[in-house]
């Protein structure tokens, strides 16, 4: 019978529009303290990046092609390694990330008001292509706020025989054995 009691009682305050047990119902539902946020989710493993083995490079700023010079990779690096092996990265400036869109790579790091998008296109473990676009938020003239570079990377062949390339950031304890 008291539990009729209670249906009866909330279904009527439900409808009128008043708290269940009159306004000191209403002062306890004050007094709930919401549930925690849930945490942040684990940023995405890094993408694996070019082959091992050795990489000659073209590269072009806003139409003018000049070669780089070529790596030779000892072990295949993550995507985040080998840019950052391309473009060393800047004291306060936040890593490139990347993640894979259907056949292409994308990324985006930020400098400061500067933000790189980097598209990569091709098969990283024989010939690719890096686009990047990098948006200056305050140029100084005469430059426009935006920069265009391509760089063409292909593989040539196997390490062997060439001197050791310098350490890759957070390069792995012992290269993987061949």
């Amino acid at each position: 019978m008291k539990h009729l009691v209670l249906v009866v009682t909330l279904a009527l305050a439900a409808c009128s529009g008043e708290p269940a047990g009159g306004p000191e119902a209403a002062a306890v539902a004050e007094d709930i303290v919401p549930a925690a946020l849930p945490p942040a989710p684990a940023p995405a493993p890094d993408l694996p990046g070019p082959a091992a083995g050795r990489w000659s490079f073209i590269e072009s700023i806003d139409g003018v092609t000049t070669p780089r010079e070529g790596h030779c990779l000892v072990y295949q690096p993550t995507l985040r390694q080998a840019y950052d092996l391309h473009r060393p990265p800047v004291a306060g400036c936040a890593p490139a990330a990347f993640r894979q869109e259907g056949s292409s790579i994308l990324g985006s790091t930020t400098c400061g008001d500067d933000r790189t998008e980097i598209i990569i296109t091709g098969n990283l473990a024989s010939a690719y292509t890096m686009t990047e676009v990098i948006t200056a938020s305050n140029p100084t003239p005469p430059a426009s706020g935006t920069t265009t570079i391509i760089t063409i990377a292909t593989r040539t062949g196997e390490c062997s025989g060439q001197p050791e390339p310098p350490p890759l950031p957070e390069q792995p304890a012992e290269p993987p054995a061949q």
